[in-house]
C-alpha cells in the first residue's frame, strides 16, 4: 500500500534532487581541492538540473538536498567527529527545517495524504 503512493513523478523529482546533492557536493570537494574547472561543471551541471526540474520550487528542492546531505553525512559525523562534518550536518538540519516550513507555508491547505502535490507544477 505504501508504494501505490509514490508516483513516477515523485520517484523522478527525488533522484534528481539526490543527483544535484551530489553534483554540489562533488563541485565543493573539487573547490577543496582548488580544481576550478571540474569545480564550475559540477555545480553548471547542478544548476541546470536545478533548473529545468525545480523552476519555481526552490524550498523543495533545498528540502532534498539537504534531507540528502543529512542521511548521507549524519552518520559520518557521529561516528567520525569533526568540526566540519558536525557543523555540516547541524547547518544541514537548520536548513532542512527552515525550508520545510517553507514548503509547508506555501502549501497550507494541504492534507497529509496529499503531500505529493508538493511535487506537483503551481
Amino acid at each position: 500500500m505504501a508504494n501505490e503512493r509514490f508516483t513516477l513523478r515523485t520517484w523522478i523529482m527525488m533522484f534528481v534532487g539526490f543527483a544535484v546533492a551530489i553534483l554540489l557536493v562533488m563541485g565543493l570537494t573539487a573547490l577543496w581541492k582548488r580544481n576550478f574547472r571540474e569545480m564550475a561543471i559540477f555545480w553548471a551541471a547542478g544548476a541546470i538540473l536545478a533548473g529545468a526540474f525545480y523552476r519555481g520550487r526552490l524550498a523543495l528542492l533545498a528540502t532534498v538536498v539537504f534531507g540528502f546531505i543529512i542521511v548521507n553525512a549524519g552518520f559520518t559525523a557521529i561516528f567520525h567527529p569533526t568540526l566540519v562534518g558536525i557543523s555540516l550536518t547541524l547547518l544541514c538540519g537548520i536548513g532542512f527545517i527552515v525550508f520545510l516550513r517553507m514548503a509547508v507555508r506555501k502549501r497550507s491547505g494541504l492534507a497529509p495524504d496529499d503531500w505529493q502535490k508538493i511535487f506537483e507544477r503551481q
